[in-house]
C-alpha cells in the first residue's frame, strides 16, 4: 500500500493532465451520476462546496440545485468548517482561498444534523469509501461535531482520484457512497460505521480475544474487539494501551452486562476514550446514551428479532444478531443463523452483523446473502496464532468432528460447550432436572479460565462453535482476513452460474 504523501504525488501529477475542458465536462458527467442518486434525490438540504480549481467543479451543482433544494456551504472559520445557508450568486463574497466564494458574515449558521446529504471534496477516494484529505482535516472535524445521526456522505473525484487503497488513520473519513466519472460504489454501512476496510469483526471471547487478537484483526482490515469478560478493569486498560500501541486502526471492546465488574470496565472504556463498544448479555438501554455523548460508536448482540428491536428503539448503532451455532453463550430461543439473520433484517433497519457459524468467505457471502451487512466472527478467531487461550485447548478443537459441541447449561445461561468430563457432569445434572442454583455452584468463578486458558481440558468449561468441525489449522488472524475475503469474492462472482429465466 503506498503512502499518503506518495499516494497525493501520483494523484496530483494526473490530475494535472487534465485540461480546464477536460475537467468541466468529467464534472458534468459526475453531476448527472450524483443527481441519479436516490439518496441525493431525496435530499431536501444538501450540503455542496465551491471547489478548489484542481476539484470537481462543482459551480453549475450549486446553482441548479438552489433552485429546487435548501443549499449550504461549508466555510473556513479558523481550524474549523462551519455551515451556513447560500442565499444566491448575488450574496457570495470572496474566500480566504482564491476562487472559494463564500456566504456574506452574518448569513444562517446550522449544524450538520440540519443536513440530509453532504458532498465531500478530497484529493482521493478508494473503492471502499476512504478518503484522503488535504492534511488539514477540516471535514474529521465538521463530522465530529454530529451529535447525533451524521448525514450521508458522498465522496466525488475525477477517475485519477480513485486508487486502491487509501491509508486508513484519524484524517481520512469514510464515505457511504463514492462517484467518479466512470463508476460509483455504494459503501458498506458496517464498514462507514467503524472506520474499517472489511465488515469483519472478530468477536470478543473470553480467554480468547486479548491485545494481540484485536490488534492483529484491526490491521489486517477489520474491527478487533478485546473481550473484556474475562478481565478486571486494571487489566482491561493494560489491553487497550497495549492494543493502541500495536494499530494505528479501529479496535473496540466487548463487554458482557452480565459481568459483575461491567460498570467499573464501562468507566475504564470511557477514560480510555475506545471508540468502539459490543455489548451482550443484557438491556442496551443501560449504557448506549452515555457511550454515544462520549462518541462512541455502540452495537449490541442478540438472538432473536424482539431484541433486535429493542436495541434500535435503545439507540445503538449495529446489532450483531447470533445463531445458536455459535459457542459460548447463546440465547434460549435456540434459533439457527440461517432463520435469524433475515428475520432480523426484516425488523431494523440499523447495520446488521451475522454470527454464529460463519468462519470462512463461503459463510460471509451467506450471510450476507440474507441480508447482513457483515459477519462478527469468534470460533475462527479463537483457533489463530494470535489467540490468547490455552495451546492444548487450541490443538483438542482441531481435533473435533460434528456433534462433539453441545447446548447446555440451558437453565443457568445457554452455552455451547466441548464434550468432555465438565460436560458429562452438567449433562448428568440437567438429566436429573437440577435447578440453576446448582448449576452456578457446579461453575464456580473459575471454570472457564482453568479449561480454555489454563488448559484442563476434562474439568474445565471449553467453549467453542459448532463450526470448529471446518477448521483444522492455526493460522495468525491476518491471513484468517485475507482467506476470508479472497473466498467471499470468489463465492459471489460464482453464486449464480444458471439462468432461471422462464
Amino acid at each position: 500500500m503506498e503512502n499518503k504523501q506518495t499516494l497525493r504525488k501520483q494523484i496530483a501529477l494526473s490530475k494535472k493532465q487534465l485540461t480546464p475542458q477536460q475537467k468541466l465536462e468529467s464534472s458534468r458527467r459526475i453531476h448527472e451520476r450524483l443527481m441519479a442518486l436516490p439518496e441525493f434525490q431525496a435530499a431536501q438540504k444538501v450540503l455542496l462546496y465551491w471547489s478548489l480549481p484542481d476539484e470537481v467543479q462543482m459551480a453549475e451543482l450549486v446553482l441548479a440545485c438552489s433552485q429546487q433544494k435548501t443549499v449550504y456551504l461549508p466555510v473556513v472559520q479558523g481550524d474549523d468548517l462551519v455551515i451556513r445557508a447560500f442565499q444566491g450568486v448575488d450574496e457570495l463574497t470572496a474566500g480566504p482561498l482564491s476562487s472559494i466564494p463564500e456566504p456574506v458574515a452574518g448569513s444562517e449558521e446550522v449544524t450538520l444534523e440540519q443536513v440530509d446529504l453532504v458532498v465531500v471534496p478530497g484529493v482521493g477516494f478508494d473503492r471502499i469509501g476512504g478518503r484522503l484529505g488535504r492534511g488539514k482535516g477540516f471535514y474529521d472535524r465538521l463530522f465530529a461535531t454530529a451529535k447525533g445521526k451524521s448525514p450521508f456522505k458522498v465522496g466525488v473525484g475525477y477517475d485519477c482520484q480513485m486508487v486502491d487503497e487509501i491509508p486508513r488513520d484519524t484524517h481520512d473519513q469514510t464515505m457511504d457512497y463514492v462517484i467518479w466519472e466512470s463508476g460509483e460504489v455504494r459503501v458498506n454501512r458496517v464498514c462507514a460505521l467503524f472506520g474499517i476496510r472489511y465488515p469483519i469483526v472478530a468477536g470478543g471471547m473470553v480467554w480468547c480475544s486479548g491485545w494481540r487478537l484485536a490488534a492483529a484483526v484491526s490491521q489486517a482490515g477489520g474491527l478487533g474487539l478485546i473481550g473484556a469478560g474475562s478481565m478486571k478493569p486494571d487489566l482491561l486498560r493494560e489491553h487497550i494501551r497495549q492494543c493502541r500501541q500495536a494499530t494505528q486502526y479501529p479496535f473496540g471492546v466487548n463487554v458482557p452486562l452480565m459481568s459483575p465488574y461491567a460498570g467499573d470496565l464501562m468507566q475504564v472504556v470511557l477514560e480510555e476514550r475506545v471508540p468502539i463498544v459490543f455489548t451482550s448479555a443484557g438491556s442496551p438501554k443501560l449504557w448506549t446514551t452515555r457511550l454515544h455523548e462520549a462518541g462512541i460508536k455502540v452495537a449490541h448482540v442478540v438472538s432473536s428479532a424482539k431484541f433486535a428491536i429493542k436495541c434500535q428503539e435503545a439507540g445503538v448503532d449495529a446489532v450483531v444478531a447470533e445463531g445458536f451455532e455459535a459457542g459460548g453463550h447463546n440465547g434460549k430461543e435456540e434459533t439457527t443463523t440461517l432463520a435469524l439473520i433475515p428475520h432480523v433484517r426484516s425488523c431494523i433497519h440499523i447495520p446488521l452483523l451475522a454470527a454464529g457459524g460463519i468462519a470462512n468467505g463461503a459463510g460471509m457471502a451467506a450471510a450476507m446473502a440474507m441480508g447482513a451487512e457483515g459477519v462478527q466472527v469468534g470460533t475462527r478467531f479463537a483457533l489463530t496464532q494470535e489467540s490468547s487461550a490455552n495451546e492444548a485447548f487450541k490443538e483438542l478443537c482441531l481435533s473435533l468432528g460434528e456433534g462433539d459441541t453441545m447446548l447446555s447449561l440451558k437453565k443457568l445461561s445457554p452455552t455451547r460447550l466441548i464434550r468432555n468430563a465438565f460436560y458429562d457432569q452438567v449433562a448428568a445434572a440437567e438429566s436429573r432436572g437440577e435447578e440453576a442454583e446448582f448449576f452456578r455452584e457446579l461453575l464456580g468463578r473459575g471454570r472457564a479460565k482453568l479449561g480454555m486458558f489454563d488448559g484442563d481440558l476434562q474439568e474445565g468449561e471449553l467453549e467453542i462453535g459448532q463450526v470448529v468441525a471446518q477448521i483444522n489449522d492455526l493460522p495468525n488472524a491476518g491471513q484468517v482476513v485475507r482467506q476470508m475475503i479472497l473466498e467471499y469474492n470468489q463465492r459471489i462472482r460464482s453464486l449464480f452460474p444458471f439462468d432461471f429465466n422462464d
